[in-house]
């Protein structure tokens, strides 16, 4: 599996927790507001990774932020400084597997 470091780690529970103490929301607030099951809400904010991405979107776009800052809690502006195109680990062949699970 292809990561580059700040992708390494999921940090979507810890951006769920920071955004409901800001909005001094409950988790079941939050999953109402964004159309999601509080389950799905729950097992994300205990960062397991999601699932169904139609889902991440419609939260990302619920509480104003891109896919990449709710996931990997990091702005978009952000990654691209953090990427170097002439970095070593975009030098030689890659092969990408995409796959349809449903």
């Amino acid at each position: 599996m292809f990561h580059i470091g700040w992708m390494n780690e999921i940090k979507i529970g810890s951006v769920i927790k920071h955004y409901l103490e800001n909005r001094r929301l409950s988790l079941r607030e939050l999953a109402a507001k964004a159309q999601i099951p509080y389950s799905t809400l729950h097992s994300w904010q205990e960062n397991r990774t999601p699932k169904d991405i139609e889902k991440v979107k419609r939260l990302a776009n619920t509480i104003g932020i891109n896919v990449d800052e709710l996931i990997f809690g990091i702005s978009k502006k952000q990654a691209e400084k953090d990427i170097d195109i002439n970095d070593e680990v975009f030098k030689g062949t890659f092969e990408v597997t995409i796959k349809i699970i449903k």
